[in-house]
């Protein structure tokens, strides 16, 4: 162990009111890191305070303070992701149902609408209303195409029914010939 802090060579290192760190060897060649503060008592009179220690012992020190704050930054770190993935799955939740709801109108279920939440974000209700207009276009459009399909459809009935009579009622096979008489 050493003998303690050469204050002969810092005295020879350093003028009167020095304020700061240096780093000093003692005899047996053993590193001390020496702090200094200059305080003034009075006009005329001063302290000067030292604090020294061994490097090696301030190093031990340091090297734990910086394992302890490694843990630290990993323990914040876990829990920052585990944070932002709740966070996305919550944000991610809403627009899966919404993609289902899609695929379901898709498959012609045509009484699909989007829930609203109050709870939930002004961009997901302008969705969620937005994809509710198109459900219901998409109803009016496919109810009035079916109202056209069974309209026409009871027209060509009515057509093949006509044709029909006609044919039946008429007692003998018609030939029709154009004026060359094919």
């Amino acid at each position: 162990a050493g003998t303690g802090l050469p204050l002969e060579q810092y005295q020879q290192q350093v003028s009167s009111g020095f304020e700061g760190t240096l780093t000093l060897q003692d005899a047996q060649g053993e590193d001390f890191l020496i702090a200094s503060r200059h305080v003034l008592l009075s006009g005329t009179q001063a302290v000067t305070l030292l604090r020294y220690q061994r490097v090696s012992d301030a190093l031990d020190g340091l090297r734990g303070r910086l394992f302890n704050l490694g843990f630290v930054a990993l323990a914040i770190g876990i829990i920052g992701l585990a944070i932002i993935w709740l966070v996305a799955r919550n944000m991610s939740t809403p627009l899966r149902t919404l993609a289902a709801k899609a695929r379901l109108l898709g498959l012609g279920h045509l009484d699909i609408r989007a829930d609203e939440h109050a709870n939930d974000t002004a961009e997901m209700r302008d969705l969620g209303h937005a994809f509710n207009q198109m459900a219901d276009a998409v109803e009016h459009s496919t109810r009035d195409l079916e109202t056209q399909v069974s309209l026409r459809t009871a027209a060509l009935e009515n057509e093949r029914a006509h044709l029909h009579t006609l044919v039946s009622s008429i007692p003998d096979l018609i030939w029709l010939k154009d004026a060359d008489g094919v």
